[in-house]
């Protein structure tokens, strides 16, 4: 099963919650069969082609493909980057997010065509490791995170949208004057870096909100 299969299979298969409908769905895609074709096949044939993708799933080293799996070892822009394909199902973005965490990166278009010409077995294992390096990574960073709002701030929010549309671009911004870099340097900047230049800089402004107050 290719990486590209494998993203159209999560498309088919949204909302899906029994597993039975789940494999037969997959087996048509991994193995270009109808729906008539797995409906008619007998128990022994099914679980033939269930125990194929078992073997197929299985992850595969390979040299000469590498990923950047620790999420404290990216960069800013890689971060944003995730942050965006992660939003949702990120599984449905995987060829996304590894051509993102690739080694050895060029054109961002052109390795997510390669990579999901890839054997899933290939990928899957590498993005999940990702995946869950970059949770514990939010995770250290929760109060970062952690939405800080009045009921006038949430009525502002849904009329324009500013922090959902802008809300990285307008952090880069701040981290790029506190660092004195331009712009495009500061997605160069390690992640873990950016990240405390941006803790700092909630905290001043908390800082300067409680000294306007008293």
């Amino acid at each position: 099963m290719t990486v590209a299969q494998f993203q159209k299979i999560q498309e088919l298969t949204e909302g899906i919650t029994d597993d039975v409908e789940l494999l037969a769905f997959t087996v048509c895609v991994a193995f270009d069969k109808t729906v008539e074709q797995v409906d008619n096949m007998s128990r022994k044939e099914f679980m033939k082609y269930v125990n194929r993708l078992t073997k197929e799933l299985n992850p595969k080293e390979d040299n000469e493909i590498q990923f950047t799996t620790d999420a404290s070892a990216i960069t800013f822009g890689q971060f944003i980057e995730c942050q965006h394909w992660m939003k949702t199902n990120w599984k449905g973005s995987l060829s996304l997010i590894a051509a993102s965490i690739l080694v050895n990166r060029s054109d961002h278009k052109q390795d997510v065509i390669w990579i999901n010409s890839l054997p899933l077995s290939k990928v899957l294992h590498h993005v999940t490791k990702f995946n869950q390096s970059m949770v514990e990574l939010v995770k250290s960073y929760s109060g970062l995170f952690e939405i800080d709002e009045t009921d006038e701030d949430v009525e502002k929010d849904k009329q324009h949208h500013f922090i959902e549309r802008y809300g990285w671009i307008y952090s880069a911004t701040q981290v790029a004057a506190h660092e004195g870099i331009v712009l495009d340097k500061v997605y160069d900047l390690p992640i873990i870096q950016a990240l405390n230049d941006m803790s700092y800089l909630k905290s001043e402004q908390k800082y300067d909100e409680y000294l306007s107050k008293n």
